[in-house]
């Protein structure tokens, strides 16, 4: 099964790309992960199949590790 990159992700791409260089400039180590993670519930009946999408579940953010 192939998963589909994030629009988001690659949207937000650039202006994190800044910030990294930024951050490499006041510190010795920079690095920032980036999560977009979307959750589907499949219901499975008789009558047929229904995917929905989860919010509880369903997440996105950044965390920035900095060294000196």
């Amino acid at each position: 099964m192939q998963v589909e990159s994030s629009l988001y992700l690659k949207k937000v791409k650039p202006a994190l790309q800044e910030l990294l260089e930024g951050l490499l400039k006041k510190y010795g180590y920079a690095s920032i992960l980036a999560a977009d993670s979307k959750s589907k519930l499949y219901n499975v009946s008789r009558r047929g199949t229904v995917i929905t999408e989860d919010d509880i579940l369903s997440g996105r953010g950044f965390v920035a590790r900095l060294r000196t």
